[in-house]
């Protein structure tokens, strides 16, 4: 179909905004399907939670090293290059799993967890690069805000997505993330690029010095931060046992075929909540002490659970009560 001569050159608005969350969001909703159904599927094709849990910690490892690599060779790149480079190192992460459950090889799994831990930090670093790049009136804390906002939701979204694909069987998971993938692909692909002159070229040896100088900081930091640090380390403990074991220990818990995502939705959905409502309501005061109470009472619910096993219904109260404290004991430190 051909365009009419004035309507050659209108250019559609599009916002930067709108492109890069709605994007972000896919990409969140195809790492979280895939991040509930990588612990089933190799449980169930290694027959081994040890095994499925060093394989899964390869994704952290991966991560950890790439936090040291990443910012001396990704200095020169924007937001939208690093979502883009997420993407395609993300679809590798659904292919090589499904190779893994159809060949049964522990190989296609350690390669899906590496590629899973390296595609993960490019998605963090865009973040951190949009929210700097985009954001000129310094209000941090919206962005974020946002950000969170989304993640919470995909926390509810991606369990019960990656279980329905699950029953479904075959392709069904890794043709659904791919095409989530694509399709935030195409989106990127189709926004406009930044003018050379909007984009700050960063010096590779200036990062390295950075970097070089940031460890030499922490032995005046450490006293400082040590509990923010523990605090953080404690809870992502939480959210990571969860997201590894949720699925499998939901069908233990109930026992009957798609509703195995329960127990990582009760444990979300009150991060949902703390989202929107710390959004519009920001503490700013005795964050320490808050953090504390919160922390001290999620765990003594949590710990609740070793005694309530044989109720399905406490069980999921005790989650949902634990995770409540815990989603607010995170934004407060």
């Amino acid at each position: 179909m051909r365009l009419h001569p004035k309507l050659k050159n209108v250019s559609i608005p599009r916002s930067p905004l709108n492109i890069f969350f709605l994007s972000f969001f896919l990409i969140i909703i195809a790492d979280g399907t895939m991040s509930y159904v990588f612990p089933i599927v190799v449980e169930d094709s290694l027959s081994s939670n040890t095994l499925m849990g060093i394989i899964m910690a390869l994704s952290s490892i991966t991560g950890l090293i790439c936090d040291f690599i990443f910012p001396s060779l990704i200095s020169r790149k924007n937001s939208k290059q690093l979502l883009i480079a997420c993407a395609l190192m993300a679809l590798l992460f659904p292919v090589l799993s499904y190779f893994g459950e159809l060949f049964n090889l522990v190989g296609f799994f350690v390669l899906a967890s590496i590629a899973w831990g390296v595609y993960y930090e490019f998605l963090a670093f865009s973040q951190q690069n949009y929210i700097i790049e985009s954001d000129k009136t310094k209000n941090f804390t919206k962005d974020w805000g946002l950000l969170a906002v989304l993640i919470s939701m995909m926390e509810v979204i991606a369990p019960i997505l990656g279980s329905t694909l699950l029953v479904a069987g075959g392709l069904a998971y890794p043709v659904a993330v791919l095409l989530m993938l694509s399709v935030a692909l195409v989106i990127l692909m189709l926004q406009e690029s930044k003018s050379e002159e909007d984009v700050e070229i960063k010096s590779v040896s200036r990062e390295l010095v950075k970097l070089i100088k940031e460890f030499k900081m922490w032995d005046l930091l450490y006293g400082r931060v040590w509990q923010v640090l523990l605090v953080s380390f404690v809870l992502q403990s939480v959210f990571a046992t969860y997201w590894t074991f949720g699925g499998l220990f939901g069908q233990q818990l109930v026992g009957e075929e798609g509703m195995d995502w329960i127990v990582i939705v009760l444990y979300a959905i009150p991060s949902l909540i703390a989202s929107l409502l710390l959004s519009k309501f920001m503490i700013k005061k005795n964050k320490k002490k808050l953090t504390q109470i919160f922390l001290i009472f999620g765990g003594l619910i949590l710990t609740m659970l070793v005694f309530a096993r044989e109720s399905v219904y406490l069980t999921g109260l005790l989650i949902l009560l634990s995770s409540l404290m815990f989603a607010f004991a995170y934004p407060s430190t």
